[in-house]
């Protein structure tokens, strides 16, 4: 039998969104995989939505469903991560989509490649109606050259300095976090914290296909601003102490001296 594969939802304020989520799941024809959601404090429906769709669905798939108050996405990732069952996980958040039936196709690649550990990929971007906006979330809204994540120098490259990863486009082997540890609940960043130790460790593998659609919407966290910004900056300070080698912890402290002086004096349009 195919290994199983944990789907974690942390869930917040995404009633609009969380059925065509949850259905997304299903369409994917990978049998053996499990649902595991948290709802972090959400005021809108999203956990009437959530309990009526496991009704309907629940013996179609295992699925693991808790409510709880307001703790954070960085909490509710780690307690999600506490209830695995499976040997591999796929993020997901509460108003993105999985697409293209992909789940099998990664579970391949790890599993014919023990060298590592996280697969990474590209995503269409869609607006808050699901119509398609930008066909690649790394070339066309990011502006990044896919190209460089051929390599493991590239992708540690890229995620250092040009960091373009958006969206539930991450399949990760649950012992990354053995060497990685869980995500800090004092930093907002803790995608690109995962990111940079994972890639320093070289365990990711670059897999160019579209996996899913990560929405944009008023309510996106996404953006550029100084508080995004300084959140940035720290989390690389974090990171720099587990940095292996002079060479590397050299190209971080580059990428801290850029963006404290573009915080400074930034680009103007």
């Amino acid at each position: 039998m195919k290994p199983l594969v944990s789907i974690l939802i942390p869930s917040y304020n995404h009633s609009q969104y969380i059925l065509e989520t949850l259905d997304s799941i299903l369409l994917d024809t990978y049998l053996n995989k499990e649902i595991i959601i948290i709802d972090d404090g959400s005021k809108d429906e999203s956990v009437k939505y959530i309990e009526n769709w496991i009704e309907k669905n629940n013996l179609e798939i295992q699925i693991t469903f808790k409510h709880r108050e307001n703790k954070g996405l960085t909490a509710t990732l780690n307690e999600l991560l506490s209830l695995v069952n499976g040997k591999y996980i796929l993020l997901l958040a509460s108003d993105d989509l999985l697409i293209n039936n992909t789940i099998s196709e990664r579970v391949d690649i790890l599993e014919n490649d023990e060298s590592k550990m996280v697969v990474i990929s590209d995503a269409q971007v869609v607006n808050s109606e699901g119509e398609i906006i930008y066909e690649s979330m790394m070339e066309d809204f990011h502006k990044v050259d896919k190209k460089k994540y051929y390599s493991e120098q590239g992708i540690l490259h890229e995620i250092i300095f040009n960091f373009a990863i958006s969206g539930p486009v991450i399949f990760i082997n649950k012992d990354i976090y053995k060497l990685v540890g869980e995500y800090p609940e004092n930093l907002k960043a803790e995608d690109l914290y995962f990111y940079i130790k994972t890639a320093c460790l070289n365990k990711i593998v670059f897999y160019d296909k579209k996996v899913c659609n990560y929405r944009l919407h008023s309510t996106n966290t996404s953006g550029v601003n100084p508080e995004l910004t300084k959140t940035v900056i720290l989390t690389y300070f974090k990171t720099l102490k587990d940095m292996p080698g002079i060479y590397i912890k050299f190209k971080v402290l580059k990428r801290i001296l850029g963006l404290y002086y573009y915080s400074i004096f930034p680009k103007k349009a």
